[in-house]
């Protein structure tokens, strides 16, 4: 959901410049249900269509991944017969859309049938768009030896899998284009130790409001259904004073005292301004709206991604990690000491850009250049 609606503002700005979109969603019905206003008004300048996807199913590994590269192997991406067709139902569909302009989000195979033949602006956060060169791992390090027989593992199956078309050197070659955009705050960036390119403000999240509300009364819950944290939060959120607002995705959930799931996701720029606290799973999105609007964290990671995430924000002081085993009287104590006590002013000065919109022109200049360069000025 967090893709879907970051394609939100982005398909607003295209629009408004004149450019033609179609974008290749995963889940089309959740792309067309956030793009839903797009459509209605613009439906003869956007489509939305099917993207290829990877069926291959992985069984669970129990052991911790060492880097991305690690996750992607285990995916099937060290598979060149399991990723030639995908990469090749990409180059259909390029071939059928000849695109002026190809705008990725965390989409390798996309990247792979790309390259070379269509300019490529990818978007992402510190997760999905490593920094050029060498993979570091999970713990930091660059050279890994088990890291690296693994990126090149990768990068030789999708050589194959793109039928000798892709001739980069590095894994993170295949989440990279000719321009990159690493949307996110630094503190929350895994890799911004090991990173030479800067961070744009995301561009799913407006500016907040100039002045903190200190009547915060709101405890804002953003979790999937089946987390095994939720009852112990719902437990919690039986004894406290704060006004419970709380999605928990697809997965319904029966209400409880005090405490009663919305059917829709929150809407962020209208709950977060009142939240006194929030507890989620660890998205990157979540995170990054909670530090801009300095709300304090309680995070419940769900994978390594959202590990990585929570550490991101303990470091900046806006927030702790947790889990479900924690007895329920003393996480409530916990939530209460970080929800009455002042966070820090997020560091902005990582950021190359102040705001969304600057983001969004930023992001419209190298695609008019890129239009240019591909033959057809607009």
């Amino acid at each position: 959901m967090g893709h879907a609606y970051r394609m939100a503002p982005l398909v607003r700005a295209y629009l408004a410049e004149g450019w033609q979109i179609i974008v290749a969603a995963r889940h089309v019905p959740h792309v067309k249900g956030a793009l839903a206003p797009f459509l209605e008004q613009d439906g003869h300048r956007l489509g939305v269509v099917q993207a290829p996807i990877f069926l291959h199913h992985p069984p669970r590994v129990p052991a911790q991944p060492r880097s991305l590269a690690d996750i992607f192997e285990r995916t099937g991406f060290a598979d060149a017969q399991l990723c030639r067709p995908v990469v090749r139902a990409w180059r259909r569909l390029l071939a059928e859309v000849r695109p002026d302009v190809v705008l990725s989000d965390f989409a390798p195979s996309l990247n792979v049938a790309s390259s070379g033949r269509y300019p490529r602006l990818v978007i992402g956060n510190g997760w999905t768009l490593p920094p050029e060169g060498d993979l570091p791992s999970f713990d930091g390090h660059v050279g890994d030896s088990v890291t690296h027989e693994t990126c090149d593992r990768i990068v030789e199956a999708l050589r194959v899998a793109s039928d000798g078309h892709w001739q980069e050197s590095t894994f993170s070659a295949s989440l990279r284009g000719e321009a990159n955009f690493v949307c996110t705050m630094p503190q929350l960036d895994p890799y911004n130790r090991h990173r030479a390119e800067g961070h744009y403000w995301p561009v799913e999240i407006p500016d907040p409001p100039a002045h903190r509300n200190d009547e915060r009364h709101v405890m804002a819950i953003y979790m999937p259904g089946d987390h095994p944290a939720l009852p112990l939060i719902e437990e919690i959120a039986q004894q406290v004073r704060w006004q419970i607002l709380a999605y928990s995705g697809s997965v319904a959930r029966s209400p409880v005292a005090g405490l009663t799931y919305s059917p829709e996701p929150l809407h962020l720029p209208s709950v977060l301004p009142r939240a006194c606290i929030a507890v989620h799973h660890g998205g990157l999105g979540m995170a990054n709206w909670c530090m801009l609007h300095q709300v304090p964290q309680v995070i419940f990671p769900t994978d390594m991604e959202k590990l990585l995430i929570g550490k991101g924000v303990q470091q900046a002081r806006m927030g702790i990690l947790a889990h479900a085993g924690v007895p329920s009287s003393t996480l409530m104590n916990i939530m209460r000491t970080i929800a009455q006590r002042p966070l820090p002013v997020p560091d902005k000065n990582g950021l190359k850009t102040g705001s969304d919109n600057e983001t969004l022109n930023a992001l419209l200049k190298v695609s008019a250049q890129f239009a240019i360069i591909s033959g057809k000025e607009l």
